[in-house]
């Protein structure tokens, strides 16, 4: 399978682009900032119909303009070994729906397309597979099995469906107050065996690229142990400050609590003799400066709380 045709309308910098490509490998020169990424994100809409760099589909649409084409032809072989041309093309317009089409068919589902012809990128953006956390390298796995693997995909589709649907009950239930674990088993009923099924799917594609070099590295190599010790290190310290942050939120929790407590909503001065109203007044002046300092101190818990839900 190769791509033989490109043809671009309106996508990112590119006004109009129009160009056919060799069976060998094509190199695309310019300047930076020509557009020679994009380029390449566009041949990975084909391909995924969605881009690499940007999800979000309505920013990819050419400054100015209200929609984006991609279309490509792609020569594919078929059994007997002959070469027959596909038609793939992906349209995006503002406030509508993302339109994939093979050789001038809709797709209902994008996600039937996903695979049909696989698409790599490498990109210098790539570091942050090693720089950033685990749920980079979480996608980028994803993106890589989806394409070769259909039910992983329709696991994967599947098990985001319900976080989503967890996660709208989880904030009802912050939002007011409230819980109730009956309303969560089902969900987590449904997540667990899908959570596994990806888990160990992922396992196994980690075990086919990384084995064969992991049975050359043992603690006799060169430099692992000072790599193993950094990193532990490196670990370590940002488990420490984790727990340091949290035991320093518990202490001004505390704090704004002992504040709730001795807050005084009543203020009787025993050498003052009150005239008429001067009582009522004074009460509802100590009441108005307690409640002041009552919702202080509330909201300064929640922003704590908040910040400490983020975290765990």
């Amino acid at each position: 399978m190769r791509l033989t045709r490109l043809q671009l309308l309106d996508f990112k910098n590119h006004e109009e682009v129009e160009m056919e490509l060799c069976a060998q490998v094509n190199c695309l020169l310019g300047d930076n900032g020509t557009g020679k990424t994009n380029v390449l994100d566009a041949v990975h809409y084909l391909g995924n119909a969605k881009g690499y760099f940007n999800p979000i589909d309505s920013q990819n649409i050419r400054h100015g303009k209200t929609a984006f084409l991609v279309e490509g032809t792609f020569a594919v072989e078929d059994t007997a070994g002959e070469e027959e041309l596909d038609r793939v093309a992906c349209a995006v317009a503002k406030g509508q729906k993302k339109l994939l089409k093979r050789n001038g068919k809709a797709y209902t589902k994008l996600a039937d397309h996903v695979g049909r012809y696989p698409v790599v990128m490498i990109a210098p953006s790539d570091s942050v597979l090693v720089i950033d956390g685990s749920e980079v390298r979480r996608k980028w796995m994803d993106a890589v099995i989806s394409q070769y693997d259909r039910p992983y995909l329709d696991r994967l589709i599947q098990y985001h469906h319900l976080v989503q649907q967890r996660n709208i009950l989880l904030r009802y239930f912050a939002e007011n107050r409230t819980w109730d674990e009956a309303q969560l088993m089902p969900w987590d009923e449904q997540m667990v065996p899908l959570a596994e099924s990806i888990a160990e799917e992922r396992i196994r594609f980690l075990d086919k690229k990384i084995q064969p070099g992991l049975t050359k590295l043992t603690w006799a190599s060169p430099g692992i142990k000072d790599l193993y010790v950094a990193d532990s290190r490196k670990h370590s310290a940002a488990l420490r400050e984790t727990v340091d942050n949290y035991l320093k939120v518990n202490r001004q929790i505390a704090k704004c609590c002992h504040q709730i407590s001795s807050t005084q909503l009543v203020d009787i001065n025993p050498r003052q003799t009150y005239k008429d109203g001067e009582f009522d007044a004074a009460q509802q002046a100590a009441r108005q400066t307690g409640q002041k300092k009552l919702q202080q101190a509330h909201g300064r818990i929640l922003h704590l709380m908040k910040q400490t839900f983020k975290v765990f």
